[in-house]
């Protein structure tokens, strides 16, 4: 039989708790327009010792959405005059989630990276040099072939990834002479890990699949960022297993 004096002493003990959620939840329903301002005001919160700033976070985000759609936008200018030709790309909100959780993720090992970035063209890549500058990734610039195998030459192991476009100074082999370079450098016994070359060109033709040498080709910032996300993150966790 249910003891009734039991139950109404249970009933008090936890009508206090019970009475504060629902005190939340009338609040929140009636103040809800002007806490939604709020927030999107707020620059930072300390939680236990932790701080979040959303106005870091929002600027990290909005170049990240600026590196695509630049990038986008050169290549739909380069397609020819059309209605569409000034017209902004617009990414995906769920890739661009993503590929920031990937980043934070590993923060720690992007921290210090190095990347060889090969172009004739630096300011081409600069929104994308921006929101790789927010994780303290260290890019080293080299305008030609020469420069790049230079680079290699005097210390390979120092960079993650490679990053080279296809065609430089009207070049159109400039790209694969790259991946033959590093090929070679591969073969070599006394490379203590292989160089991982990534093709970043303005337009791709994917019947012509991808160069020999090269891990990806692509012409997508999203994509691009991905793979050498994807491949710092590698390297640092087969470099801590050796370690132990």
């Amino acid at each position: 039989m249910i003891d009734g004096n039991m139950l109404l002493s249970e009933f008090i003990k936890i009508f206090p708790n019970c009475a504060l959620i629902l005190l939340i939840v009338v609040v929140v329903l009636i103040f809800r327009d002007p806490l939604r301002r709020l927030f999107t005001q707020m620059t930072h919160v300390d939680l236990l010792g932790v701080k979040m700033d959303f106005a870091e976070a929002a600027e990290v985000k909005e170049e990240l959405r600026n590196a695509i759609n630049s990038y986008s936008g050169i290549e739909w200018y380069r397609q020819g005059p059309d209605e569409n030709a000034t017209q902004k790309a617009t990414v995906d909100e769920k890739t661009l989630q993503q590929l920031l959780d990937h980043a934070e993720r590993i923060k720690k090992y992007l921290h210090g990276a190095r990347i060889l970035w090969v172009d004739d063209q630096p300011l081409a890549n600069a929104a994308i040099f921006r929101f790789l500058n927010n994780y303290n990734v260290v890019i080293d610039y080299a305008r030609n072939t020469s420069e790049a195998e230079s680079a290699l030459e005097w210390s390979a192991d120092a960079y993650e990834v490679v990053v080279s476009d296809m065609i430089r100074d009207g070049d159109g082999r400039a790209g694969l002479d790259l991946l033959e370079i590093t090929q070679r450098m591969n073969k070599s016994k006394d490379r203590e890990d292989q160089i991982m070359v990534l093709i970043f060109v303005n337009n791709l033709d994917p019947s012509k699949g991808t160069p020999a040498g090269a891990k990806l080709i692509t012409n997508q910032v999203d994509d691009l960022l991905e793979e050498i996300f994807d491949i710092i993150e590698r390297k640092q966790l087969q470099y801590s297993n050796t370690k132990h």
